[in-house]
């Protein structure tokens, strides 16, 4: 399996000191993400479901996580 995490981080809520804060409770947000992912069923579309999206305070989605089993 391999997990897959992108996180753009070029919008307000990564600017001045809150940078390393946000990106580390987007982080936190990760393993109960790919829990979700994984207890998912397959599905024979490509579409993002919203448990594959990686969202920041303000509720803009910022990046994803990708699970290539």
């Amino acid at each position: 399996m391999k997990i897959i995490i992108e996180i753009e981080c070029d919008n307000a809520a990564f600017e001045g000191g809150n940078r390393w804060r946000e990106l580390k409770r987007i982080l936190a947000e990760v393993p109960r993400k790919v829990a979700e992912i994984n207890r998912r069923k397959p599905c024979l579309c490509d579409a993002p479901e919203a448990s594959d999206k990686l969202l920041d305070i303000n509720g803009n989605t910022v990046g994803k996580i990708t699970v290539q089993k």
